[in-house]
């Protein structure tokens, strides 16, 4: 049996415009939120369509929002989706607008919103650094396209409204996931562009334009850049086929975050073929565990030590200029440490840097009696390897970036940049 609940938004919502949750209810016991279309030929095909899609995407991914049924109902067309606590964008403008934007928002949603999103601070700390909260939303975004994706789909229409909250099944939070595949098509399909598209990537408005899964990507990072911007956005101009101009708000996050920034510009790279996959960008550095980055490190400093001199593979570790004469930018005491350990040291290339860290990670037990070492570098692995980023914040952008392209083929390296 079907069940639907009138909340009393119904005159917010206009007969062309596919709803958010105005509506909940049940079938069959099941709780479920109504998304609600005016009747006709067309949006009932087009509602059978997205149910199809669903189906197609949905049985192997816990990150794509479930769809139910489609139900005509007098003069307009119900589709039954799973429930959500509130869709990603309200979350955002609650949060941004300090708890006065709730417009659209039912009751109940207004009320978890404010146990929920209250926080100032909830998504970003007072520097700027997203929280682990906002990490992991970043992290579920990603998955979610890249599960739909691996179903052989195309979104066609991401916006920020296009991802919800979607109660946890294993603990009291929430997690994040996708829907509003009205738009959706096989990847193999005739891919035009969505009608009345709330968002295109550049190469989309061009004369000949291309229509796939990396349209999705320059979208999703987006979505991305406005979560991390507070809501400002990452262009000025998203659809601008020349040069793409960073918003002040982006440029200043990429200045604070360079690991952050990597991330962004991989997604919304032009040409289109250069972009990170979804699949890619989950296994940058950013998302990578503590253990994870000085596991690599040490790795890295394993495979290059076994070369010397003007050997090609140091030649192309040492590009990199942003911790060139490192030695000068760390503090006095930590450099006599470093001169009576290797008197000999050059301490100039990242090579080099890389070695010194690997050794205060690997003996920082033999270490923890020098208690003027362990007061500026720390005791344990993880703070000595977040010491040397707070002084160099490229170092595993540019470790990673190294790797990616000198050693993913090397099977100790495989497991950072392969599935």
């Amino acid at each position: 049996m079907v069940v639907i609940e009138e909340l009393g938004l119904e005159s917010s919502i206009t007969d062309d415009q596919v709803a958010s949750d105005v509506f909940r209810g049940t079938i069959f016991s099941r709780s479920v939120s109504f998304r609600r279309r005016i009747h006709s030929e067309s949006s009932l095909g087009t509602a059978i369509e997205e149910r199809n899609i669903h189906f197609i995407c949905e049985n192997n991914s816990g990150t794509i929002v479930k769809c139910y049924s489609v139900h005509s109902i007098g003069r307009y067309i119900y589709v039954a989706m799973e429930s959500s606590e509130c869709s990603l964008a309200q979350a955002m403008r609650f949060v941004f607008s300090g708890g006065i934007d709730t417009i659209g928002v039912l009751a109940n949603q207004i009320e978890y919103l404010r146990t929920h999103f209250s926080n100032p601070r909830v998504f970003c700390e007072a520097n700027g650094k997203p929280t682990p909260l906002l990490i992991r939303m970043v992290k579920q975004i990603l998955e979610a396209l890249r599960d739909l994706h691996q179903s052989g789909i195309v979104h066609r229409d991401l916006d920020v409204e296009s991802f919800y909250l979607v109660k946890h099944p294993n603990s009291d939070g929430f997690m994040v996931k996708i829907g509003n595949l009205g738009f959706a098509k096989q990847k193999d399909a005739n891919l035009a562009i969505a009608p009345r598209p709330k968002l295109m990537a550049p190469e989309q408005t061009n004369r000949i334009p291309y229509h796939g899964q990396e349209n999705d990507v320059f979208l999703v990072g987006l979505i991305v850049g406005y979560v991390l911007t507070s809501g400002n956005g990452l262009f000025l101009d998203p659809k601008c086929k020349g040069s793409l101009t960073y918003t002040n708000e982006a440029r200043n996050l990429f200045a604070s975050f360079p690991e952050l920034a990597y991330l962004i510009k991989g997604l919304v790279r032009t040409p289109y073929v250069s972009r990170f996959t979804a699949s890619s960008s989950l296994r940058y550095v950013w998302f990578w565990s503590p253990r994870d980055r000085t596991n690599f490190l040490c790795s890295v400093n394993g495979f290059v030590s076994q070369f010397s001199g003007n050997h090609p593979m140091l030649i192309k570790m040492n590009k990199y200029v942003s911790t060139y004469r490192w030695f000068g930018k760390l503090p006095a005491n930590l450099r006599a440490d470093l001169i009576a350990r290797n008197a000999k040291g050059r301490f100039m290339s990242l090579s080099e840097l890389v070695r010194v860290i690997r050794n205060y990670l690997v003996h920082y037990i033999d270490n923890r009696n020098n208690t003027v070492l362990t007061s500026i570098i720390g005791k344990e692995p993880e703070g000595i390897l977040n010491y040397f980023i707070g002084i160099f914040p490229n170092l595993m952008t540019e470790l990673y970036e190294f790797g990616h392209l000198n050693l993913k083929n090397q099977d100790v390296f495989s497991p950072y940049f392969q599935h």
